[in-house]
């Protein structure tokens, strides 16, 4: 028996609105997978945040794995400060989970290290300014009354030592940045990190070759003690 013309209409419509909802929905779940690993990560951090006795924190450490693993306790005992570092992340990772882990604390100061990850990942110089001017835009809109954006430089490791001129274009590149941004300020690690011939210094790397020994994390201290003290 022939289909009525109507009947056949119907379906074919039905049919493709179907597959429409469904290819949405299933570019919806794309989108959100790339994040999708850092839910427990993150889930983490905001239950720790909420266990505080304030309600906010001065000054919020967020970005990679050189963050998570800084005791922050022992740098700046008397700062009332927040780690939400989460290893292995990069600075679009940060953008993404601004809502969560930046706005909620109303911070004065936010220190930010991230860029290494992405670098390591085939990212451009360009691709790592884009992303932290989205960063930036993210604070300028929420976070107005934020005083300053303390941009870590990308550390010199001797793993990722082959990718030094993309690392210290990128460096470059935010560091001008910083200097045309009312709230944002560079932290030049790059340097204090060297040895003398100009080579990525073993004594402030991990037996990795690229996370920080105590001693690292002294140089890193010392960089940006005076940066959380003052005004832009």
């Amino acid at each position: 028996m022939m289909m009525p013309t109507v009947c056949r209409s119907l379906l074919i419509c039905c049919t493709a609105l179907l597959l429409h909802g469904t290819a949405r929905g299933q570019q919806a779940t794309a989108s959100e997978a790339p994040w999708a690993r850092w839910e427990d990560d993150i889930a983490r951090l905001e239950m720790k945040f909420s266990e505080r006795p304030a309600a906010h924190a001065d000054v919020v450490f967020v970005g990679s794995s050189s963050i998570r693993k800084w005791d922050l306790q022992k740098s700046f005992p008397d700062l009332n400060a927040v780690n939400h570092g989460f290893g292995g992340s990069q600075l679009d990772d940060s953008v993404h989970f601004f809502d969560r882990l930046v706005t909620p604390a109303s911070p004065r100061v936010i220190v930010l290290y991230a860029g290494d990850n992405d670098v390591n990942a085939g990212k451009s110089a360009e691709v790592v300014l884009k992303d932290f001017r989205r960063f930036m835009k993210l604070v300028e809109t929420k976070l107005p009354k934020c005083e300053r954006v303390i941009f870590i430089a990308i550390k010199p490791s001797l793993k990722r030592w082959h990718l030094k001129d993309t690392i210290v274009k990128a460096n470059q590149l935010v560091a001008k940045d910083c200097q045309q941004h009312p709230q944002a300020t560079y932290a030049d690690i790059w340097l204090p990190s060297l040895n003398n011939a100009g080579e990525p210094n073993p004594e402030l790397l991990a037996q990795d070759q690229l996370h920080l020994t105590p001693r690292g994390y002294e140089v890193w201290t010392e960089v940006i003690t005076p940066l959380l003290k003052t005004s832009p």
